[in-house]
């Protein structure tokens, strides 16, 4: 009976040692990483989905300053990952959606007060054209001021997965950066896709495009080692419900990231493995220290499926927070749906 309870016990500091390595491996895999906040609109007049009043914004942008969180652009945190520089102790990109008046009324005064950097992901064609969004001049004055980096989010907001073809997908790719590089003066290397959605042709088409990264509204942290042009994001939005307590919480979880495994062979391959993450800031008293999520990839759509019945709170919350922020971004761009509002600059 000794002799099984010792053999009981060496078996267990086994699995422990296992666990633990297994855990350093993945926190060192998190090394590097970046969250990236995803904001559209900021003022006090809209209570949509993907609003966030002016004050809990300037709460946000507060915390971060004193935090001493260090506000970097996407080409900044590509070069640190290619070795061409470092990251700061505590970086964050902060970026904007769309390109809404607002963010030149309401977002960009708090962020010059602050000293704060930001990326406006433009749709070219509504810049001058219709009244909620930014005009030539306003995105001039924020560019000359140096916080401010421009890059595209396509020519009209088409979801690049339903474009009628893969020629006007490429159209909507290719001709949002020449028209942007025209008139900013400046190499345009970076995208969001409208709707965070994508595919393996879309991606082929970004890169052929001459984009170096792009971006999606998928819940998670931008880890280098992942694929440049899936990268994640963390969604901010809510409108008055978006307190900075939940802004906190969701710094806090940008331990979590998105796993990334090999690509199957073929379409019809079998789903990638099931992995599991390590959360080494508990991200909250009721969320478990790790998730386990599934990657599977299609020929024309990559879905990623949580395992349900055994998947925690958080995985659960951030696939929610993704399909959520790809529906909501959707809905909100069209034009011809928004009210004036705000200030006019």
């Amino acid at each position: 009976m000794q002799k099984k309870w010792k053999a009981l016990l060496a078996l267990g500091a086994l699995l422990v040692v296992l666990l633990l390595l297994g855990i350093a491996a993945l926190f060192q895999q998190a090394k590097g990483g970046v969250p990236v906040l995803n904001y559209h609109q900021i003022n006090d007049t809209e209570h949509n989905s993907l609003t966030v009043n002016t004050k809990q914004f300037e709460a946000q942008m507060k915390y971060l300053a004193e935090e001493g969180y260090t506000t970097i652009t996407p080409a900044e945190m590509i070069d640190a990952w290619e070795g061409k520089g470092t990251l700061p102790e505590k970086p964050v990109i902060i970026t904007f959606d769309d390109g809404y008046l607002d963010n030149y009324n309401h977002a960009y005064p708090i962020l010059e007060k602050y000293h704060l950097k930001a990326t406006i992901f433009l749709i070219s064609d509504y810049v001058s054209t219709y009244p909620n969004y930014l005009t030539w001049a306003n995105v001039s004055e924020m560019q000359e001021s140096g916080l401010i980096d421009f890059e595209s989010h396509t020519l009209s907001h088409e979801e690049l997965t339903k474009a009628p073809s893969l020629e006007e997908a490429q159209h909507q790719l290719a001709g949002s950066k020449k028209a942007l590089e025209w008139n900013l003066g400046k190499e345009v290397r970076f995208i969001a896709y409208p709707c965070g959605e994508y595919d393996e042709d879309i991606e082929e088409l970004t890169k052929a495009a001459g984009y170096r990264a792009a971006f999606t509204v998928h819940y998670g942290l931008a880890a280098p080692g992942e694929d440049p042009f899936i990268l994640d994001r963390v969604p901010i939005f809510g409108s008055n419900s978006h307190t900075l307590a939940r802004f906190k919480l969701r710094l806090r979880l940008r331990c979590w990231h998105r796993s990334t495994t090999a690509r199957p062979a073929s379409a019809n391959s079998i789903p990638g493995s099931l992995i599991s993450s390590w959360c080494p800031d508990r991200c909250s008293p009721d969320t478990p220290a790790w998730s386990y999520h599934l990657t599977s990839v299609r020929k024309r759509r990559r879905l990623r499926f949580h395992r349900k019945p055994q998947a925690p709170p958080f995985s659960r919350i951030a696939s929610r927070l993704t399909k959520m922020s790809r529906r909501s971004s959707c809905n909100n761009a069209n034009p011809y749906l928004k009210r004036p509002h705000g200030a006019r600059g």
